[in-house]
């Protein structure tokens, strides 16, 4: 719904500079942040004003930043109580474009370096309406960024380029920015003041970036190097829940886009991608984190059990079979015409630590394995046990072959056969397999067809319902089903 833009004094002050800090409890990094603007600012003859939003902090967030305005064009705005930072952004954004042509945001936390606010300025002038701070842009770089907090923010990113793809943007959740008022306004324009930022969370820089460029915004990006060694507090940010939260924002932002263009949501997610369906960018996002999360807590697990394998019995640490994919043809995926073959779904290699002795010759019947299977080793079977010989598919999550929950992907000759034989079979392929799902939890391995279609029935139940919250529901209830050594993979 558009709103009414409220009245915009005119500066009359030439091109003046608005930095708005949303704060939360950063009393010990924001003296030397706001000195660091100063002389950043101080130094380019710029009229500029720094505008400091004490989002409900519990230390003396407000008073060093009062503190600060004797010396330094500060004005502090409070929260009464903690509202999270899209409120907090919000807040000064609103106050910033009243008298402001151009308008910086920053971290308060000290991670970001104002001596570049000025190179920002300069692409901005020339008609950039947005100049993003990018640690992935050539000559940026993270400096004290925990190894898996780096690995999330770069593996979010690429997927966000993937899912909504803006020209010139590789840094999507970047708050180090700089805005030209005039499309801010527009934006208020069109939002409404209280509906520019909804997100409460970190999701919100990735909000207001999408809602930019729905709105005609030009995109730049200048190198960062993010320094998170000068933190004095510990980072406020919900990995998961600000991952989960980014699906949500990528699905509003490609309804509104529908809207403008006209085109009804349906149709449009149809001719884009599946990915969008039923909330899969929420769920491929959380499997995204839950296997960089999982490979890094088990890395030192995963080499212990390489070096068991390989000292264990002859043959390779890694055993890979073909197995099917998800049927995006079913999606209508424009890429299909190159499998001229219906296999059922894209065949991929997956990945498992050998539980088996390594046969003379290579057999191509393809069967079911069982608990009791003579072919596995001892090692094997302690890792079957646990399932610990599935740990090498975090490596299919990250390349897309697989999510994390799902239904278990089939041999080929296998699926073949079911198909024919077992009713809807085929509907399991129009989701990506996972490492776990409802049916493994609620069933035992494959020994006939009954198996199958008590646990094909499972599947189509978890398909018909599934949501980011059926996921986590599910990967919440796998804990206990591997501990007692109950279920199938």
């Amino acid at each position: 719904m558009t709103a009414t833009l409220p009245t915009f004094p005119e500066t009359g002050l030439g091109t003046e500079l608005a930095v708005v800090l949303p704060a939360y409890n950063e009393a010990k990094n924001l003296p030397t942040l706001l000195d660091r603007i100063g002389r950043a600012l101080g130094d380019s003859g710029r009229p500029y004003r720094i505008i400091v939003v004490d989002d409900g902090s519990t230390d003396d967030t407000a008073a060093t930043a009062d503190w600060a305005g004797n010396s330094l064009p500060v004005e502090v705005l409070r929260h009464d109580k903690n509202r999270g930072l899209g409120a907090a952004l919000r807040t000064g954004l609103i106050e910033a474009i009243r008298h402001s042509d151009f308008v910086i945001t920053m971290d308060a936390d000290d991670s970001h370096d104002p001596a570049i606010i000025s190179h920002m300025i300069e692409r901005a002038e020339v008609g950039y309406d947005v100049v993003i701070a990018s640690r992935f842009e050539y000559g940026g770089a993270e400096i004290g960024v925990a190894g898996h907090r780096k690995f999330m923010s770069h593996g979010a990113s690429a997927l966000l380029k993937r899912v909504a793809p803006l020209k010139g943007v590789q840094d999507y959740s970047s708050g180090f920015r700089v805005y030209r008022t005039d499309l801010l306004k527009r934006l208020v324009v069109h939002y409404g003041e209280d509906a520019l930022v909804t997100e409460s969370g970190f999701a919100c820089m990735v909000e207001l970036l999408l809602k930019t460029s729905l709105h005609g915004g030009r995109v730049s990006e200048v190198p960062l190097i993010l320094r998170y060694d000068r933190k004095k507090s510990p980072s406020k940010m919900r990995i998961l829940r600000t991952v989960t939260r980014y699906g949500t924002v990528v699905r509003s932002h490609r309804q509104e886009r529908s809207r403008r263009l006209r085109i009804q949501p349906l149709k449009l997610r149809l001719a884009e991608s599946s990915e969008a369906e039923n909330g899969e960018i929420g769920q491929r996002m959380l499997s995204v984190v839950v296997a960089g999360i999982g490979l890094i807590l088990a890395a030192p697990l995963m080499a212990i059990i390489a070096l068991l394998v390989k000292s264990s019995s002859r043959g390779p640490v890694l055993y890979t079979q073909t197995r099917v994919g998800i049927d995006r043809r079913g999606n209508n995926n424009l890429h299909n015409h190159r499998r001229k073959v219906d296999q059922g779904g894209l065949p991929f290699k997956i990945y498992k630590f050998r539980t088996m002795i390594q046969t003379e010759g290579k057999t191509t019947e393809q069967v079911w394995a069982s608990p009791d299977d003579p072919r596995v080793t001892r090692v094997g079977r302690i890792l079957r046990k646990y399932r610990l010989d599935e740990l090498p598919q975090l490596i299919n999550v990250l390349r897309g072959d697989m999510n994390i929950v799902g239904p278990r992907p089939e041999q080929p000759d296998i699926f073949q056969d079911l198909r024919v034989k077992v009713s809807n079979y085929q509907v399991r392929q129009r989701v990506r397999p996972g490492i776990t799902g409802w049916a493994q939890i609620n069933a035992h391995y494959d020994q006939s067809l009954d198996d199958v279609r008590r646990k094909v029935s499972f599947d189509l139940e978890y398909i018909s319902r599934r949501s980011l919250a059926e996921d986590l529901k599910i990967l919440l209830r796998t804990v206990p089903v591997v501990v007692l050594q109950r279920g199938a993979w």
